[in-house]
């Protein structure tokens, strides 16, 4: 009997229900039975092909990528993540080794054998309201003011909530 492990269930069962035009499409999960020289079953995840992968683009450097071209890639990485955490999936392998791309330019989200589905009491967090946004900011840039964020002071909450002030910047 083939044992799979969690991760790969994880990752097939994931990617069966996901469907969306910039989430990578799992096509089969095929299995190959032993042979005298290659004595453990395995098995394949058949996916559609791609012709690039971002990493590779980003380091060769022949390619350029103008900026409309880098805003169309934001633009289908986004609906890619915002498709996949409607679906409460959080991908904890996000890198650019993980996006695909075909030379017409359509980017899919690939590898998602870390992925792992999230329920509602996780969502419930800060970070899913206004107030909840601008704790996060604040506990990663210390404070929000309008010499960080112009224009912040204008926000319906900014002045009838309590946010740290001062402290040290976490990330650059």
């Amino acid at each position: 009997m083939l044992q799979l492990p969690i991760r790969t269930l994880r990752e097939i069962d994931i990617l069966h229900h996901l469907k969306h035009d910039n989430v990578v499409n799992l096509i089969e999960v095929c299995r190959s039975r032993g042979t005298q020289y290659m004595y453990e079953t395995g098995f394949y995840l058949v996916l559609e092909f791609y012709d690039h992968d971002l990493a590779g683009l980003l380091s060769n450097g022949n390619v350029t990528i103008t900026v409309g071209e880098r805003k169309n890639l934001m633009l289908q990485l986004l609906h890619g993540l915002c498709y996949v955490h409607s679906n409460k999936v959080c991908i904890d392998n996000m890198k650019p080794a993980n996006i695909i791309l075909t030379k017409a330019g359509i980017l899919k989200l690939a590898d998602f054998g870390l992925a792992r589905p999230f329920t509602a009491s996780q969502c419930n967090r800060d970070g899913n309201t206004e107030h909840g946004q601008l704790k996060l900011i604040t506990d990663l840039f210390v404070s929000v003011n309008r010499g960080v964020w112009p224009g912040v002071e204008s926000l319906p909450l900014y002045n009838k909530i309590e946010l740290p002030r001062g402290g040290k910047r976490k990330v650059c």
